[in-house]
């Protein structure tokens, strides 16, 4: 794969896949970041 061309079917799922796995990583990590600021104002009421 070369540029961004995807010659066959099986290198744009491949690719598509690992996409969906970062962007999963990513908004776990935000998710676990966003829990703990939301619980830790919480807590100071």
């Amino acid at each position: 794969m070369e540029d961004g061309i995807f010659y066959t079917l099986q290198d744009f799922m491949w690719h598509n896949e690992n996409v969906t796995y970062i962007l999963l990583g990513i908004s776990l990590v935000i998710m676990v970041f966003f829990w703990t600021f939301l619980t830790e104002r919480d807590s100071d009421d």
